[in-house]
C-alpha cells in the first residue's frame, strides 16, 4: 500500500505502485536487436548491417538495453562488441 497525507486523518491508500522503469515491455526495435544478438558478439556496423533499422535506432536499442541488464559492450581496442545476457 502507499500512503499519503500528512497525518493519519488524511491518509489514503492506494493499492497503484508504479512498476519501475526497467519493467515495461521491449520496443520492436530493441526485440529485434536482442534477438540478433542471441548467440553473437557483434559490433554495431554488423547489427545495423544485419538489421532493417537506422544506426541511431540500434544505437538507442543498445543504450536501453544495456540500461536494463540484457546486453553488455566490452571492448577490443577502440572497437565496442554488443552480446546478449543469458
Amino acid at each position: 500500500f502507499v500512503a499519503a497525507g500528512d497525518t493519519a486523518s488524511e491518509a489514503t491508500y492506494s493499492l497503484f505502485v508504479p512498476l519501475p522503469e526497467d519493467a515495461r515491455p521491449l520496443s520492436p526495435v530493441e526485440d529485434q536487436v536482442l534477438a540478433y544478438l542471441l548467440g553473437r558478439k557483434e559490433t554495431l556496423g554488423n547489427i545495423v548491417a544485419a538489421l532493417p533499422l537506422s544506426k541511431s535506432a540500434v544505437v538507442q536499442a543498445l543504450i536501453s538495453l544495456d540500461e536494463r541488464g540484457l546486453v553488455s559492450c566490452r571492448f577490443v581496442g577502440h572497437l565496442a562488441i554488443f552480446s546478449r545476457h543469458t
